[in-house]
């Protein structure tokens, strides 16, 4: 199934991250081509009852209070033609940015958003705002945690092999097109730890890890024969610290995953993997669905 990306949006809060998610936005969108690149920011109530409060506005004043925001966007517009070439088209949203963000987009978008907020009072990680967005939106979502000074140069598809692959594989291309991207798969034996805790000999242990490996290079070999350009790094440990660590070595500025897990309820939605990978990595994430 191809993925036609039709329209990037990315949502600012004016704070550095959120500024850098923007820019790289933009820049992703003139190297793809895409028809539309949108702008938003999304003041939640909260926000908005206590602004009210301390400036004593009421609601007939409420366009008053909108022009400050308004200007803020403005001015980051005018900052992303002026460095990019690209004209956002800008739009207020009001409402939780948790919900209003995935309700806005639809089929066709590719969202950007920043790694951490700017709220001075609770953690806006992704543990809780981002992570929440990524829960519930149903297009691909990047993470932005460095500044975009280029294009990305080094891509890691993460794979476990499931159905999100071809898919994670398809949009690495698209996002970055003149990259060395590269394939990954870390393996280990299903269940060790249990197996070395019910105290089984380190040579029955070795047998179940040497069938791992062998049942990952056959996957592995499978998958590049569909993408026979493409490197492949398939290493032996648990996913989440051999993938950080192997991201480093490579010194890669992106990460692509898939959002696995599509259980019943709205927090078994990204899989484990992918959340840890976003709660303790470093690198800019592309968590394809």
């Amino acid at each position: 199934m191809t993925t036609t990306i039709q329209r990037l949006v990315t949502a600012t809060d004016f704070s550095e991250a959120g500024n850098n998610a923007a820019l790289r936005g933009a820049y992703l969108a003139k190297a793809m081509g895409v028809e539309t690149f949108c702008l938003w920011h999304v003041l939640e109530p909260a926000v908005g009852r206590v602004l009210r409060e301390t400036l004593a506005l009421s609601l007939s004043h409420k366009k008053d209070f909108h022009d400050p925001v308004s200007e803020a966007l403005a001015a980051m517009a005018k900052r992303i033609e002026e460095e990019t070439g690209i004209t956002p088209h800008t739009e207020f949203l009001e409402g939780a940015m948790t919900q209003v963000l995935p309700q806005a987009l639809k089929k066709g978008d590719l969202l950007v958003i920043g790694a951490t907020g700017s709220h001075r009072f609770r953690r806006i990680m992704l543990g809780t705002t981002a992570l929440r967005i990524l829960q519930r939106c149903q297009v691909p979502v990047l993470v932005t945690r460095e500044t975009a000074a280029s294009s990305y140069q080094k891509v890691l598809v993460a794979t476990d092999f499931s159905p999100f692959c071809e898919r994670a594989i398809e949009l690495a291309e698209k996002v970055a097109p003149d990259a060395d991207i590269r394939l990954f798969h870390a393996y280990h034996a299903s269940h060790e730890m249990d197996l070395i805790f019910a105290g089984l000999s380190d040579q029955v242990i070795q047998q179940y890890r040497d069938k791992a490996k062998i049942e990952a290079e056959q996957k592995m070999q499978r998958l590049r024969a569909s993408h026979p350009s493409f490197n492949a790094d398939l290493l032996p440990g648990y996913p989440v610290p051999t993938l950080i660590e192997h991201l480093e070595t490579q010194q890669s500025d992106l990460v692509v995953v898939g959002k696995q897990g599509q259980g019943a309820t709205e927090d078994s939605q990204l899989g484990r993997v992918t959340q840890r990978l976003l709660n303790e990595g470093t690198t800019d994430v592309l968590v394809v669905n």
